[in-house]
């Protein structure tokens, strides 16, 4: 019907969409068919004039081919169901605005304001129905530049939006739209059930915090180590522990720029609690993302006492308590004897005795510089539980690796296992 519309009064019909009913006042009682309301765009529907046409139904193949039911009063219909056409701006028409166009108005403040977009050479204003922070910062980047943020403020503040039709509805961009009509949930039939008590205004003032995807670590010992902070819609928020592994990890070392080794991934807040929104559950990458919003995850049921961590390689340089696969005794009675504990990535961690025998023991007494006589494993912290991190499990050695990394078993950080589970040796 808008189609057939606007083809009738010269008008492009191409894009064209009707109107919510009442939108544009009623007609008054002059002439055979009324002439527009004096009220004008979006004025209240009076109660003057008859009723000519109702049910009107065109082909969209015979757009000017129309089929209609006269009617008199008082019918099925009042003037609340006036009905009115959007149609495109015909060529080498003079135009107020370009669709699509937005701008802030109703104040001379700067950078704030009722927030106003272009639909066919109309301004409108905007329901705040599904409007989120994606749909504010689109408004202030496009406007200003990439370093603002915006917040909604209160309509009131704004003068004028009454005037104006309310041309869009449940806008929920998702921050990667070029344009403000791209965004999904759009309302373009001016279907809405808002009022201009729920026009969107914003504040354009604020400089941007942090960038969608942005992750810092907070809490360990050193920058390449702690809880996984990561940036969402402007607000730093945490990552619950939910399916998170080693190849999660290894997508946030690589971020952050660590990529000379393997990535350890923590659980339960190791690195202590978080504070601010859970933005991630059950995350699950591949490996090859360039961010950890490109992996696949879902919203939370968590506190943040799962929160993720990782400890990543530390740089080569970096001023650390130990050396990448150096290993040390603990609680034994003598030098010669104690708990396995193994240096990665600065930290001090324990061994997990998940077949640990004496092979893996010599392994560990060679690189001490025991060599002369036989090594003994013990399993089940036999020397005590440690207190820190479990970094190997499954430890397969041959006897004769100079290195307890070089042997085979989990990755690093990769085990099944608990503090009463430390491995120890008996060295000669």
């Amino acid at each position: 019907m808008a189609a057939a519309a606007c083809t009738g009064m010269g008008l492009p019909s191409d894009g064209a969409f009707r109107s919510a009913e009442g939108l544009f006042g009623s007609p008054s009682s002059e002439g055979p068919f009324g002439s527009p309301s004096a009220e004008g765009l979006f004025g209240s529907p009076s109660s003057e004039g008859p009723f000519y046409v109702v049910d009107i139904q065109c082909p969209p193949a015979r757009p000017t081919n129309c089929t209609f039911t006269t009617a008199t009063p008082p019918g099925t219909c009042t003037h609340e169901n006036d009905v009115g056409v959007f149609c495109p701006v015909a060529e080498g028409t003079p135009t107020l605005c370009t669709t699509g166009d937005i701008r802030l108005a109703g104040t001379f403040r700067p950078q704030q304001g009722r927030v106003e977009i272009c639909i066919n050479n109309q301004w409108g204003t905007i329901c705040d129905d599904s409007w989120n922070q994606h749909s504010v910062n689109f408004v202030c980047t496009s406007l200003y530049d990439q370093s603002i943020v915006g917040e909604m403020v209160d309509p009131e503040e704004f003068s004028g939006g009454e005037d104006l039709p309310i041309l869009m509805d449940d806008v929920k961009c998702r921050g990667t739209e070029s344009n403000l009509l791209s965004c999904p949930q759009l309302q373009l039939n001016a279907s809405h059930d808002c009022t201009h008590m729920e026009d969107v205004a914003i504040s354009c003032n604020g400089t941007r915090r942090c960038r969608d995807g942005e992750i810092m670590l907070a809490g360990g010992q050193y920058e390449s180590e702690g809880t996984i902070q990561i940036c969402i819609d402007d607000v730093w928020g945490t990552v619950c522990d939910d399916l998170w592994d080693q190849t999660d990890a290894g997508v946030v070392c690589n971020v952050l720029g660590y990529t000379n080794g393997s990535a350890i991934a923590l659980r339960g807040a190791h690195f202590g609690e978080g504070t601010g929104p859970i933005h991630l559950d059950n995350v699950i990458c591949t490996g090859s993302e360039n961010s950890l919003l490109d992996c696949r995850y879902s919203p939370h049921n968590c506190g943040h006492y799962e929160d993720a961590g990782v400890i990543c390689p530390a740089p080569q340089d970096a001023d650390t308590n130990c050396t990448n696969g150096e290993v040390r005794l603990a609680d034994g009675d003598n030098e010669y004897q104690g708990r396995v504990e193994v240096c990665l990535h600065g930290n001090w961690g324990t061994v997990c005795d998940d077949r640990w025998d004496n092979r893996d023991a010599r392994v560990v007494c060679n690189q001490l510089g025991y060599t002369g006589g036989v090594p003994f494993s013990v399993t089940r912290a036999g020397f005590g539980r440690g207190s820190g991190l479990i970094f190997l499990d499954n430890v397969d050695c041959d006897g004769t690796e100079p290195n307890l990394l070089q042997c085979r078993g989990n990755e690093p950080g990769n085990h099944n296992c608990g503090p009463s589970e430390d491995a120890g040796v008996y060295c000669p």
